[in-house]
């Protein structure tokens, strides 16, 4: 987005800027975006603005601040439900990262145990992560909200780093990045840190869909010999379902889910909050999705009196 203001705006100083010439700007930017695509370039934006806005720079003034209308459909987090975050199994998480290449694996680890997105997981140095067994974490010096997170580590993830390293190798250089390219170079570019190792994503997903296709196969074919007929059906149903649901997932959705589980588990909303570095109740919550197992054993404990048999009759 900077570089698309520069190229706009060239070498112009922020407070010669009129309000109306940035809302030219975004409009131009996002004209054939839809309304949920345009108010999240509007959030990313106006987050921009209210920086240069604020003290001690004073770089855009009230009379130069830009107002939007804004979508208020579209910016409800109920639109982020369409995710069927809380359909994927552990079993489906487990069959995408261990299909995906050696240098991608652990990024998938610890983007499942922090939550963090892919960029910032790209940051972290080699000083910024504690392997020791029973004591691992990771810090991100940056991400979205402007903070840095230090986020434990599930015991797996470790491991997983652990045996990366063992194949990474160069771990005499503390300063340099935690996670390398597969030719072992560092993520340096733009390009490559946005994004956020798309292709080695896919292809880990897509030997996930075979491999999900694969164990169906079998047992459907065991379940036929067998003539369990009706249980076969079931299973080919089921492995439908689950390889549609992987076709849809992307790296952004262990975000979601971190904080669906976290909500499941009933973990303290402070605990949550600080392992996906949420800032505010709010986003903490917008990024949770519904369980409705979860919902029914809380509905079920709900406490009840003793009605008399006059009530009871009406």
């Amino acid at each position: 987005m900077t570089k698309a203001i520069a190229k706009r705006f060239g070498v112009r100083l922020m407070s010669d800027i009129l309000a109306e010439e940035w809302v030219s700007f975004v409009e131009a930017e996002t004209q054939d975006a839809v309304p949920s695509t345009r108010e999240r370039y509007l959030n990313g934006f106006m987050s921009f603005i209210n920086w240069c806005h604020a003290r001690p720079r004073r770089w855009i003034t009230e009379k130069t601040m830009p107002h939007f209308e804004r979508d208020a459909t579209a910016r409800k987090p109920k639109h982020r439900q369409r995710r069927r975050v809380a359909e994927l199994r552990p079993d489906l998480i487990m069959l995408i990262i261990g299909n995906a290449g050696w240098h991608l694996k652990p990024q998938l680890w610890v983007e499942w145990s922090t939550g963090q997105r892919a960029t910032a997981v790209l940051k972290p140095r080699l000083c910024d992560t504690v392997l020791a067994p029973g004591r691992e974490q990771i810090t991100f010096p940056t991400t979205k909200s402007g903070e840095p997170v230090t986020a434990s580590l599930h015991p797996a993830a470790g491991e997983a780093i652990r045996q990366y390293l063992k194949r990474r190798g160069r771990l005499g250089d503390r300063e340099g990045p935690l996670f390398l390219t597969k030719a072992g170079k560092p993520y340096k570019t733009e390009n490559q840190l946005s994004g956020h190792n798309r292709t080695a994503f896919n292809n880990a997903k897509r030997k996930a869909v075979m491999a999900r296709r694969r164990l169906a196969l079998a047992r459907c074919l065991e379940l036929r010999s067998q003539a369990r007929i009706a249980e076969a059906r079931a299973e080919a149903g089921t492995a439908w379902n689950d390889i549609k649901l992987m076709h849809q997932v992307t790296q952004h959705w262990f975000r979601h889910l971190l904080a669906t589980t976290m909500m499941a588990l009933r973990a303290p909303v402070r605990v949550g909050m600080d392992q996906g570095g949420w800032l505010t109740v709010e986003s903490y919550m917008a990024y949770a999705h519904d369980v409705p197992e979860v919902r029914r054993q809380v509905v079920d404990q709900l406490p009840i009196g003793t009605l008399t048999a006059k009530q009871q009759t009406g």
